[in-house]
């Protein structure tokens, strides 16, 4: 008997999933503002790398963080180092890292997918989806509370990491 690679081990009700999606995309609008409020400072342009970040609470259904990170160019047209920013109160605010209890990367041969918030239990990755994606307002990288199961085994290889800014500097950014 063949063991499925990976197991949903938490699935919303349709109502469930349908305020989730709206609470997402309420906080990429945050995400948009946050973009925007960057470009007037003059601390990003359209050739920036940049990513929207959204992370919701594993525990509810509510989103906790809404954040972009991004890295420019300098003049002679090297990177600069990844920055992080968030709006507080109405106020742009530098973050160093983004809280995480951990991520890893998993590549299944075909597809590649990260969890957060991962443990792990003999053969098997325990954790909360990681969805990257592009959007119309660029790429999209929301770290859900969609809760699953991986079979290690099944994987061809599989990258842990400490923080989200560790992550976004080695494999996204």
């Amino acid at each position: 008997m063949s063991k499925k690679t990976i197991t949903v081990c938490s699935e919303q009700g349709l109502l469930g999933r349908g305020l989730y999606k709206l609470k997402v995309n309420a906080a990429l609008k945050e995400c948009s503002k946050i973009k925007e409020t960057l470009k007037k400072k003059a601390l990003i342009d359209k050739d920036d790398l940049n990513i929207n970040i959204v992370v919701s609470d594993p525990v509810d259904n509510e989103i906790k963080g809404k954040y972009v990170a991004y890295k420019g160019y300098n003049r002679d047209g090297s990177l600069k180092p990844l920055t992080i920013h968030t709006m507080e109160n109405g106020q742009l605010m530098k973050v160093k890292d983004i809280e995480s209890k951990g991520i890893m990367n998993i590549d299944l041969y075909d597809e590649s997918i990260c969890i957060h918030s991962y443990s792990i239990h003999g053969n098997y990755a325990e954790g909360y989806l990681v969805w990257n994606e592009k959007g119309k307002d660029g790429y999209i990288m929301n770290f859900s509370n969609q809760k699953v199961k991986v079979f290690l085994k099944n994987a061809n290889d599989h990258k842990e990491y400490n923080s989200v800014t560790e992550f976004l500097n080695k494999d996204i950014l």
